[in-house]
Parts: C-alpha cells; sequence; structure tokens
C-alpha cells in the first residue's frame, strides 16, 4: 500500500541528507517551506545551488510533497530534463531513498497535455 509521505518521514529523509553531506540540500528544503507557509500566491520558487549540492533530491522532494495539483520544472537542456525526469519520477524516492511505499504524482516529460494532475518537466524554448 502505497502512502503520501508524512512529517515524520521526510524530517528523516532531511536527516539522511544532512548525513550525506547534503547540508545545502536540507537548508533549501527548508526555506521551500518557509516560503510555502507564508502562502504568497502570486510568486515562485526558485532553487539555484551549485554542482553536487543535491538538486534533484530537493526538486525531487519538494514536488511530490507539495499540495499543489501542478508542478513546473523548467530545466536549461534535454540530457538535465531526461535525466530530471528518471529522478523524479521514481529513481529518487525507489533508489535513492529505497522507499517503495511512497505515492508519487505523476510526472510528464512535457507539457503538451495539461489536462492531468502532476509534475511536467520542460525546458524554455518550448514555453
Amino acid at each position: 500500500m502505497q502512502r503520501r509521505l508524512h512529517a515524520k518521514k521526510f524530517i528523516k529523509i532531511l536527516k539522511s541528507l544532512y548525513r550525506q553531506n547534503k547540508e545545502m540540500s536540507r537548508r533549501s528544503c527548508g526555506e521551500i517551506f518557509k516560503f510555502k507557509k507564508r502562502n504568497i500566491r502570486d510568486k515562485a520558487c526558485l532553487i539555484n545551488l551549485p554542482t553536487g549540492a543535491g538538486k534533484t533530491g530537493v526538486i525531487s522532494l519538494i514536488s511530490h510533497l507539495s499540495k499543489e495539483r501542478n508542478i513546473l520544472i523548467i530545466c536549461h537542456r534535454r540530457a538535465v530534463k531526461e535525466q530530471l525526469y528518471r529522478e523524479v519520477s521514481s529513481i529518487f524516492f525507489r533508489v535513492t531513498l529505497n522507499d517503495p511505499d511512497i505515492k508519487l504524482k505523476n510526472t510528464f516529460k512535457n507539457i503538451n497535455n495539461l489536462n492531468e494532475e502532476g509534475i511536467y518537466i520542460e525546458s524554455p524554448r518550448i514555453i
């Protein structure tokens, strides 16, 4: 039976990131949740981290944890888009975190059909 990621599980994941020397990832997740808590509807959140800081993990966690029905992730290159799609759609939770029980949102490689709820990954030249 799959379940949504609860706060206790999320805290455990953040502690794991900390142990894996991913302090920037942990702090980024915290800042994003502070932003969301302020409930500002006309603003967006931008994640900007250096190479190796754990952007993919942060994006995966925040996208699947968000209460928003639709999430848009913008990638600057096709290769990055493909990698991010694989990670966000399942690999991060199933392989990296080794958790087969978390219920994941649907993930889409493009914005051609916005009728379904989920996470959309696209490049700027399409938008």
